[in-house]
Protein backbone atom coordinates (compact mmCIF):
# COMPACT_ATOMS: atom_id res chain seq x y z
CA UNK A 1 0.00 0.00 0.00
CA UNK A 2 1.10 3.55 -0.72
CA UNK A 3 0.12 6.42 1.60
CA UNK A 4 0.64 10.06 0.65
CA UNK A 5 0.01 13.54 1.98
CA UNK A 6 0.31 16.97 0.36
CA UNK A 7 0.55 20.49 1.75
CA UNK A 8 -2.33 21.75 3.86
CA UNK A 9 -3.78 25.23 3.45
CA UNK A 10 -1.37 26.74 5.96
CA UNK A 11 -3.41 29.92 6.42
CA UNK A 12 -5.98 27.80 8.29
CA UNK A 13 -4.13 24.60 9.23
CA UNK A 14 -0.66 24.50 10.76
CA UNK A 15 -0.75 20.84 11.75
CA UNK A 16 0.36 17.93 9.57
CA UNK A 17 -1.21 14.53 9.03
CA UNK A 18 2.03 12.52 8.86
CA UNK A 19 4.78 13.17 11.40
CA UNK A 20 8.17 11.38 11.44
CA UNK A 21 6.94 9.18 14.29
CA UNK A 22 3.87 8.16 12.29
CA UNK A 23 6.11 7.42 9.30
CA UNK A 24 8.03 4.87 11.39
CA UNK A 25 4.79 3.04 12.17
CA UNK A 26 3.69 3.01 8.53
CA UNK A 27 7.06 1.73 7.31
CA UNK A 28 7.11 -1.00 9.96
CA UNK A 29 3.90 -2.30 8.39
CA UNK A 30 5.45 -2.36 4.94
CA UNK A 31 3.58 0.74 3.77
CA UNK A 32 5.27 3.17 1.36
CA UNK A 33 5.00 6.89 2.19
CA UNK A 34 5.21 9.86 -0.19
CA UNK A 35 5.12 13.53 0.79
CA UNK A 36 5.48 16.80 -1.10
CA UNK A 37 8.49 19.07 -0.74
CA UNK A 38 8.63 21.26 2.40
CA UNK A 39 5.77 19.22 3.85
CA UNK A 40 6.53 20.15 7.45
CA UNK A 41 9.17 22.87 7.08
CA UNK A 42 6.87 25.42 8.78
CA UNK A 43 7.14 23.24 11.91
CA UNK A 44 10.92 23.03 11.70
CA UNK A 45 10.91 19.48 10.29
CA UNK A 46 13.16 19.28 7.24
CA UNK A 47 12.60 17.02 4.24
CA UNK A 48 15.88 15.24 5.01
CA UNK A 49 14.44 13.97 8.27
CA UNK A 50 11.72 12.22 6.29
CA UNK A 51 14.13 11.04 3.59
CA UNK A 52 16.40 9.46 6.20
CA UNK A 53 13.44 7.35 7.31
CA UNK A 54 12.75 6.18 3.74
CA UNK A 55 10.02 8.60 2.65
CA UNK A 56 9.76 9.66 -1.01
CA UNK A 57 9.79 13.47 -1.25
CA UNK A 58 8.32 14.72 -4.54
CA UNK A 59 7.68 18.14 -6.10
CA UNK A 60 4.62 17.29 -8.17
CA UNK A 61 1.44 16.97 -6.09
CA UNK A 62 -0.34 15.42 -9.09
CA UNK A 63 2.23 12.63 -9.17
CA UNK A 64 1.95 12.12 -5.40
CA UNK A 65 -1.84 11.78 -5.52
CA UNK A 66 -1.92 9.68 -8.70
CA UNK A 67 0.48 7.07 -7.30
CA UNK A 68 -1.15 6.80 -3.86
CA UNK A 69 -3.73 4.30 -2.66
CA UNK A 70 -4.57 6.40 0.37
CA UNK A 71 -4.30 10.19 0.78
CA UNK A 72 -4.23 11.45 4.35
CA UNK A 73 -5.01 15.12 5.06
CA UNK A 74 -6.29 17.17 7.97
CA UNK A 75 -8.32 19.57 5.84
CA UNK A 76 -10.15 18.89 2.60
CA UNK A 77 -7.94 19.73 -0.41
CA UNK A 78 -9.24 22.40 -2.79
CA UNK A 79 -11.31 21.42 -5.83
CA UNK A 80 -8.30 21.37 -8.18
CA UNK A 81 -6.50 18.86 -5.97
CA UNK A 82 -9.65 16.86 -5.25
CA UNK A 83 -10.16 16.46 -9.01
CA UNK A 84 -6.90 14.50 -9.12
CA UNK A 85 -8.36 11.81 -6.87
CA UNK A 86 -9.60 8.93 -9.01
CA UNK A 87 -11.87 5.94 -8.47
CA UNK A 88 -10.50 3.43 -5.94
CA UNK A 89 -8.46 6.19 -4.26
CA UNK A 90 -9.29 6.79 -0.60
CA UNK A 91 -9.09 10.24 0.99
CA UNK A 92 -9.04 10.52 4.77
CA UNK A 93 -9.58 14.06 6.02
CA UNK A 94 -11.90 16.44 7.81
CA UNK A 95 -14.98 17.87 6.15
CA UNK A 96 -15.61 21.17 7.91
CA UNK A 97 -19.40 21.66 7.77
CA UNK A 98 -19.00 25.41 7.33
CA UNK A 99 -15.92 25.80 5.14
CA UNK A 100 -16.89 22.79 3.01
CA UNK A 101 -20.67 23.20 3.00
CA UNK A 102 -20.98 23.21 -0.81
CA UNK A 103 -18.76 20.14 -1.08
CA UNK A 104 -20.91 18.26 1.45
CA UNK A 105 -24.07 19.17 -0.50
CA UNK A 106 -22.40 17.89 -3.68
CA UNK A 107 -21.56 14.60 -1.97
CA UNK A 108 -25.21 14.20 -0.96
CA UNK A 109 -26.41 14.93 -4.50
CA UNK A 110 -23.90 12.44 -5.92
CA UNK A 111 -25.09 9.77 -3.51
CA UNK A 112 -21.70 9.44 -1.81
CA UNK A 113 -23.37 10.04 1.55
CA UNK A 114 -27.00 10.37 2.57
CA UNK A 115 -28.63 13.21 4.47
CA UNK A 116 -29.65 10.68 7.12
CA UNK A 117 -26.04 9.59 7.61
CA UNK A 118 -24.96 13.22 7.96
CA UNK A 119 -27.61 13.73 10.64
CA UNK A 120 -26.31 10.65 12.45
CA UNK A 121 -22.82 12.17 12.45
CA UNK A 122 -24.20 15.45 13.86
CA UNK A 123 -26.10 13.60 16.60
CA UNK A 124 -23.09 11.50 17.55
CA UNK A 125 -20.91 14.62 17.73
CA UNK A 126 -23.51 16.37 19.86
CA UNK A 127 -23.76 13.42 22.25
CA UNK A 128 -20.05 12.53 22.19
CA UNK A 129 -19.49 13.53 25.81
CA UNK A 130 -22.21 11.19 27.03
CA UNK A 131 -20.79 8.39 24.89
CA UNK A 132 -17.32 8.79 26.47
CA UNK A 133 -18.81 8.81 29.98
CA UNK A 134 -20.74 5.64 29.14
CA UNK A 135 -17.65 3.71 28.07
CA UNK A 136 -15.04 5.05 30.48
CA UNK A 137 -17.41 5.24 33.44
CA UNK A 138 -15.05 7.23 35.70
CA UNK A 139 -12.50 9.93 35.05
CA UNK A 140 -13.84 10.81 31.61
CA UNK A 141 -15.50 14.11 32.41
CA UNK A 142 -12.21 16.02 32.56
CA UNK A 143 -10.56 14.70 29.39
CA UNK A 144 -12.29 16.80 26.72
CA UNK A 145 -12.13 20.11 28.68
CA UNK A 146 -8.46 19.46 29.48
CA UNK A 147 -7.61 18.68 25.85
CA UNK A 148 -9.45 21.81 24.70
CA UNK A 149 -7.66 23.90 27.32
CA UNK A 150 -4.28 22.63 26.10
CA UNK A 151 -5.16 23.55 22.50
CA UNK A 152 -6.15 27.08 23.51
CA UNK A 153 -3.07 27.54 25.69
CA UNK A 154 -0.73 26.36 22.92
CA UNK A 155 -2.35 28.66 20.38
CA UNK A 156 -1.93 31.59 22.79
CA UNK A 157 1.62 30.83 23.95
CA UNK A 158 2.93 29.97 20.47
CA UNK A 159 0.85 32.60 18.64
CA UNK A 160 -0.50 29.84 16.37
CA UNK A 161 -3.66 31.81 15.53
CA UNK A 162 -5.74 28.64 15.46
CA UNK A 163 -9.48 28.81 14.89
CA UNK A 164 -11.05 27.10 17.89
CA UNK A 165 -14.49 26.96 19.51
CA UNK A 166 -14.44 29.06 22.65
CA UNK A 167 -16.77 30.84 25.08
CA UNK A 168 -16.13 34.41 23.94
CA UNK A 169 -17.55 37.76 25.07
CA UNK A 170 -19.69 39.05 22.22
CA UNK A 171 -20.12 42.75 21.55
CA UNK A 172 -22.48 42.78 18.60
CA UNK A 173 -21.23 39.69 16.79
CA UNK A 174 -24.10 37.40 15.77
CA UNK A 175 -26.41 40.19 16.98
CA UNK A 176 -25.52 39.40 20.62
CA UNK A 177 -24.11 41.86 23.15
CA UNK A 178 -22.62 41.52 26.63
CA UNK A 179 -22.80 37.73 26.77
CA UNK A 180 -20.26 34.91 26.70
CA UNK A 181 -21.22 32.49 23.94
CA UNK A 182 -19.56 29.45 22.38
CA UNK A 183 -18.39 30.57 18.93
CA UNK A 184 -15.35 29.97 16.69
CA UNK A 185 -12.53 32.40 17.40
CA UNK A 186 -8.92 32.97 16.38
CA UNK A 187 -6.56 32.64 19.36
CA UNK A 188 -3.09 34.16 19.18
CA UNK A 189 -0.61 35.96 21.42
CA UNK A 190 -3.21 38.69 22.11
CA UNK A 191 -5.79 36.16 23.31
CA UNK A 192 -9.01 36.09 21.33
CA UNK A 193 -7.97 38.15 18.32
CA UNK A 194 -11.05 37.65 16.17
CA UNK A 195 -14.55 36.24 16.46
CA UNK A 196 -15.43 34.26 13.33
CA UNK A 197 -18.97 35.12 12.29
CA UNK A 198 -20.41 32.20 10.33
CA UNK A 199 -23.34 32.66 7.99
CA UNK A 200 -26.06 30.55 9.59
CA UNK A 201 -28.96 29.11 7.63
CA UNK A 202 -32.49 29.14 9.04
CA UNK A 203 -32.18 25.84 10.91
CA UNK A 204 -28.74 26.68 12.31
CA UNK A 205 -30.00 30.10 13.47
CA UNK A 206 -32.90 28.41 15.25
CA UNK A 207 -30.59 26.16 17.27
CA UNK A 208 -28.18 29.04 17.90
CA UNK A 209 -31.02 31.11 19.36
CA UNK A 210 -32.04 28.18 21.57
CA UNK A 211 -28.47 28.03 22.85
CA UNK A 212 -28.42 31.79 23.51
CA UNK A 213 -31.69 31.56 25.46
CA UNK A 214 -30.24 28.75 27.59
CA UNK A 215 -27.13 30.82 28.38
CA UNK A 216 -29.26 33.83 29.34
CA UNK A 217 -31.47 31.68 31.60
CA UNK A 218 -28.40 30.22 33.27
CA UNK A 219 -26.93 33.67 33.83
CA UNK A 220 -30.17 34.94 35.37
CA UNK A 221 -30.21 31.95 37.71
CA UNK A 222 -26.59 32.63 38.68
CA UNK A 223 -27.41 36.27 39.49
CA UNK A 224 -30.11 35.13 41.92
CA UNK A 225 -27.52 33.00 43.70
CA UNK A 226 -24.87 35.73 43.65
CA UNK A 227 -26.33 39.26 43.27
CA UNK A 228 -22.81 40.66 42.74
CA UNK A 229 -22.97 39.26 39.19
CA UNK A 230 -25.66 41.80 38.26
Amino acid sequence: MKIASILENQTTEKRIAITPEIVKKYLSLGIEVSLCENYASHLGIKDDEYKDLGVSILKDEKEIISNADLIVQLGLPDDNKCSLIKENHTLIGILNPYNNKNKIEDLVKEGVITKEKLNEIVDRTRNGGAEIVKFLKTGSAFYAPAAAGVQMAESYLKNEKKTLPCAAYLDGEYGIKELYVGVPVVIGSQGIEKVIELKLDEEEKKYFDISIAAVKDLFEAAKKIDPSLS
